[in-house]
């Protein structure tokens, strides 16, 4: 054989092998993702809101490898029909134990709290209450009085917050028909104005004013005290 054949040669047997070696790498690379065991966990189909009710056509169930599968991930579609979903559960999200229960639960206050809010409670009479027509699920502002001082009429009204969620009136978290009277209110207010409303209710007296369902933005708004008032009405 001649030199230039033998060179010839031996570049064919080397791009032969190369070849070779690139196929069985590729196929080892591809093994691992088709041939290990897999599971099969319940995704979420559609969005499904907080407090809605499961049902089977919200769901499907896909299949992971074992070694990707969600530890807490529930396998069995017919394990969440009917249960409900405590928080947002999105698009192809894996439902997780933890993120649905019994109607039992949804309907307990943690659950009903909206994200960076805190729930709060106040006396409340007919007066103070707006005769019992507050309701869950309404909006309310808080509004303190307190006596500045011993001088006679010196006192001040301010409104310490303003379009705050009610979450329950004395224990219903449920809006019911006719009216709801009870002694105390739920609301829903960021850990600051959870603070303001717990003094407002050490120095004075708290009054809830109900707002309107048309939704207006809340105002800014003076205190007002006696000398302020007799100076509108001169």
């Amino acid at each position: 054989m001649t030199k230039p054949r033998l060179w010839l040669f031996i570049t064919l047997l080397l791009a032969v092998s190369t070849g070779l070696l690139t196929y069985k790498y590729l196929s080892d690379v591809r093994k691992p993702a088709g041939a290990g065991p897999t599971v099969g966990q319940v995704t979420a189909k559609v969005k499904i809101p907080s407090g809605t009710r499961i049902t089977a056509d919200m769901l499907e169930t896909r299949e992971v490898p074992k070694e990707y599968a969600h530890p807490s991930g529930v396998r069995d579609v017919s394990a969440v029909v009917g249960q409900y979903a405590v928080v947002d559960i999105l698009p192809g999200d894996v439902i997780v134990s933890d993120r649905v229960a019994q109607d039992r639960s949804v309907n307990e206050l943690p659950y009903k709290i909206p994200s960076g809010k805190r729930a709060i409670t106040v006396p409340v009479t007919a007066l103070t209450g707006v005769a019992g027509l507050i309701k869950p699920g309404h909006h309310v502002d808080v509004l303190v009085s307190y006596k500045i001082s011993d001088t006679p009429l010196d006192y001040k009204v301010m409104t310490l917050v303003q379009d705050v969620l009610v979450l329950a009136v004395g224990s219903e978290m449920q809006k019911k028909d006719g009216v709801q009277q009870a002694d105390n209110v739920t609301l829903a207010v960021s850990p600051n104005e959870a603070e303001l409303v717990a003094l407002g209710e050490s120095i004075g007296k708290i009054k809830l004013v109900e707002r309107p369902s048309s939704g207006e933005p809340p105002a800014a708004l003076p205190y007002v005290d006696v000398a302020r008032m007799l100076k509108m009405f001169p």
